[in-house]
């Protein structure tokens, strides 16, 4: 079982110490929607935020925009990481919102970022992502404003990413899938704060929005080979994902109904994972809340009346857990238990 606090605390201590987790610095943390993810890795900034560090860097769930919200003149220079970090903790608590730092839009702020140092992004992006950029002014906008940006995605007739001849016909950026848009601001942010800031832990929450499994894994992968001296902590809802991940250690949470720190965890290598079938025993391992010991007791009881003719006392079992909540599987094998021993 786990103890949150106690986790918490030695994460944030490999993390400082730069250590494996397992076999790599860098971790997934896996997990439904109510098993805690978020909890660990805000704790765990509360820590940096604490400690005044100013080389953790936080992507939270909504920093995934390029887009002409409003007009700004603020780049990514302009923000120091742990003014970013402390707004996107805020932002977080208060209400879910796009933002470096006070009212400065995240999705404004990247794209005029785009606009104005292009040219420190371009072979980045082209190798990454597969596309490249240019800028048009349109005949109705202001001279101060900020163009339009053209998309233009690479033919790959040649190796040079930087020839503009190997891309196709441009399209407006707005026309990128929702995919495509989360990976450029992620990116655009990850080269910014790990090249200018000297950011060493990169946190980012649901890594997976957005995202199929295998751009997950390809993203995730190019991360790798780009930043290879960066350890990052990425939060997934999909296990499913994990079997084509490479060089990270996974942290698999499931969500306990009746205990006090109301988390159960599993420590493993991603590398180990050879297909899904291992994942979902790893998970029932983890699982072990007194719904699921109530459900085997239940099975167990059944078996002996069947088998050995033996009316076991179960008594002390169904006190284990009141009715409301009691999960269909659970609530099937009772009646079953009580039409099957009625009379005896």
């Amino acid at each position: 079982m786990l103890n949150l606090s106690a986790e918490v605390s030695e994460l944030y201590d490999i993390l400082k110490e730069k250590k494996n987790f397992r076999s790599t610095k860098s971790l997934a943390i896996v997990g439904g929607n109510t098993d805690g993810k978020t909890s660990i890795i805000q704790s765990i900034l509360q820590f940096a935020i604490k400690d005044d560090r100013d080389d953790f860097y936080y992507i939270d769930p909504c920093n995934r925009g390029v887009s002409r919200v409003k007009e700004t003149s603020m780049m990514f220079k302009d923000f120091a990481p742990k003014d970013i970090l402390s707004e996107r903790m805020k932002s977080n608590s208060r209400k879910r919102a796009d933002r470096f730092y006070l009212d400065e839009d995240g999705a404004s702020v990247a794209y005029h970022e785009l606009c104005e140092n292009y040219e420190n992004y371009r072979e980045l992006l082209s190798s990454v992502l597969g596309f490249t950029f240019s800028f048009r002014k349109r005949a109705s906008q202001m001279i101060s404003g900020d163009p339009d940006i053209l998309v233009a995605y690479r033919s790959g007739v040649s190796d040079d990413v930087n020839s503009d001849s190997n891309f196709d016909e441009e399209c407006s950026i707005e026309d990128l899938s929702s995919s495509e848009i989360a990976r450029l601001r992620m990116l655009m942010e990850i080269d910014y704060a790990v090249k200018e800031y000297g950011a060493n832990v990169i946190v980012i929450d649901e890594f997976d929005a957005y995202l199929d499994n295998n751009s997950i894994a390809s993203f995730y992968d190019s991360l790798c080979v780009n930043y290879s001296d960066t350890t990052f902590v990425i939060v997934i809802h999909n296990i499913e994902c994990i079997v084509l991940l490479e060089n990270i250690d996974v942290l698999l949470l499931t969500k306990s109904i009746k205990c006090n720190d109301g988390y159960s965890s599993l420590r493993f290598s991603a590398d180990d994972i050879n297909d899904s079938s291992q994942l979902y025993k790893m998970q029932s391992r983890v699982n072990t809340n007194k719904i699921s010991k109530l459900e085997l007791s239940l099975q167990a009881a059944i078996r002996d009346y069947l088998e050995l003719g033996e009316k076991n006392d179960i008594t002390e079992i169904l006190k284990e857990c009141e009715q409301d909540n009691k999960p269909a599987r659970v609530k099937i094998l009772i009646d079953y238990w009580e039409r099957l021993t009625n009379g005896d």
